[in-house]
């Protein structure tokens, strides 16, 4: 929806009264907020097919098509779902959760809205989005009518019963801080995550870096300093994106050089849209497993971040990558065609097996990929910074390590 130019200019009037006097950044910061221990956790990637978001009650709401989007839009792609844990006496709670388009600091917070609020008569406070079931979501356009279709499918089979209530609630009666819902018919894994203080009325502001550009978009449930939620939760084991028992190699086998496994990255195949585990190499003098396997958390924790940087690396090189492999962009062929953003290459590349080097927190990723099938695809990282990116030889099979940057 397009607002009116009437509502857009009295908008432009008010932006600074509508942000938040608050530093929504300090919830994502791991540590501690308000005098409680603050824990950050990854709910998995959720899919923005369309750009247009809403945050809704998934139970109470989302399955109403006439729920309007912000009119701002969010960038396309698939973004990790952070949610803020503070620990309090009473148990932990989710006090903010957000979308994180880019991995740029927000230095500002503008409340998200849809072009219809009477802003006139705003007088402090906030709009934000109402849920009373206590649970919430960022949901796309596109992935909330593919939700309502579900809904009114059910509906139809069901007459005399609510698709949210009878249907969803029992689903997420055993969860207590996030569940992501397959979308059935659908490739869409939408995550839902309880809101703090269970029932209630919350802000939602879009994180604008210092270059004023959209870097994420936050839903605020608690404030630090003064009020628990209405509905406690416990923190059951597992609720982390992240299952080191599940994800970390079942194994490792060492041949003097390198251990070798296999590990599970859930983001990688949410961008992939397929389960796997990869080929694991880690280059380490001999130790036992029990003391390497905790090694690889880091890249449990870091998996959106390495892949993130390899895709946007490779966005900005794909233009000069067709060039060298013969391929005009008029041509768009299909084993190099053009690409919209970085996640079309989800359809042309594929892992092979990663080295990774804690000691250096170097990550090296080989891909299959389409425009070169005998060579494919090679990418060195380290820590936030792309090193290199060439053909699959760029990552070790065995005993010789990637170049690590000395800067």
């Amino acid at each position: 929806m397009i607002p009116k130019k009437e509502w857009i200019h009295q908008w432009m009037q008010m932006r600074d009264e509508l942000c938040a006097e608050v530093d929504l950044e300090r919830y994502f910061l791991q540590g501690e907020l308000g005098g409680k221990e603050l824990e950050v956790i990854r709910a998995g990637l959720c899919p923005v097919p369309s750009g247009e978001l809403l945050v809704r009650d998934p139970i109470c709401y989302l399955h109403q098509r006439q729920e309007t989007p912000y009119f701002v839009p969010a960038p396309v792609g698939k973004y990790p779902l952070e949610l803020s844990v503070l620990h309090s006496e009473d148990g932990p709670l989710c006090a903010a959760a957000r979308l994180l388009f880019n991995y740029n600091p927000a230095i500002r917070y503008e409340q998200a809205l849809v072009g219809e609020e009477e802003i006139q008569d705003f007088d402090g406070g906030y709009y934000g989005f109402f849920s009373d079931s206590g649970w919430g979501c960022f949901c796309d356009e596109k992935v909330h009518q593919a939700f309502c279709t579900v809904a009114e499918r059910w509906q139809d089979r069901f007459p005399s019963g609510d698709f949210g209530w009878d249907f969803l609630a029992p689903l997420l009666e055993q969860e207590s801080l996030f569940f992501i819902w397959e979308i059935p018919g659908t490739s869409y894994r939408l995550p839902f995550f309880r809101t703090g203080r269970g029932e209630g009325q919350y802000p939602v502001y879009w994180g604008l870096d210092e270059t004023g550009r959209i870097c994420q978009l936050v839903a605020w449930f608690v404030d630090a300093q003064c009020e628990e939620p209405a509905e406690e939760v416990e923190l059951e084991e597992g609720d982390s994106f992240y299952l080191p028992e599940e994800d970390l190699p079942p194994w490792l086998t060492y041949d003097g050089n390198l251990y070798q496994g296999e590990i599970r990255l859930r983001e990688w195949e949410g961008y992939f849209d397929q389960e796997d585990r990869y080929p694991l190499l880690i280059p380490l003098e001999a130790g036992t497993e029990e003391e390497v396997l905790p090694l690889c958390e880091q890249l449990l924790s870091n998996q959106y971040r390495v892949l993130d940087t390899i895709m946007t690396g490779l966005t900005d090189r794909y233009p000069l990558m067709q060039l060298e492999y013969g391929h005009l962009m008029s041509d768009n062929a299909p084993e190099m065609p053009n690409v919209q953003d970085k996640n079309s290459f989800a359809a042309l590349l594929y892992p092979q097996r990663i080295w990774y080097d804690p000691r250096a927190d170097t990550t090296a990723v080989a891909f299959s990929c389409t425009w070169d099938e005998q060579e494919g695809f090679g990418a060195v990282v380290q820590g936030e910074k792309l090193l290199e990116l060439g053909t699959a030889d760029l990552v070790p099979n065995g005993e010789e390590a990637p170049e690590a940057s000395e800067e």
